[in-house]
């Protein structure tokens, strides 16, 4: 059974949230998951030079809940 949770709420700030979930079945996995996929400088730089703008002002939050102690957060 999955015990670890990895909440991303992603919201345009004029816009409704959209929010999603990946389940993982450990703690290492779910963390390595967030390191990977946090936005980097580089990337930021790369969308940038690509000439990608935002539609709008972002936000992003990533939470990783124990399932089995629903009460703690592991990180955000």
């Amino acid at each position: 059974m999955p015990r670890f949770v990895s909440a991303r709420f992603a919201r345009n700030l004029s816009e409704p949230s959209n929010n999603s979930y990946l389940v993982f079945e450990s703690r290492e996995e779910a963390e390595r998951f967030i390191s990977v996929s946090c936005p980097s400088p580089e990337r930021s730089q790369a969308r940038d030079n690509a000439g990608v703008s935002l539609i709008g002002p972002m936000t992003l939050h990533e939470v990783l809940v124990d399932v089995d102690n629903p009460v703690g957060t592991i990180g955000s």
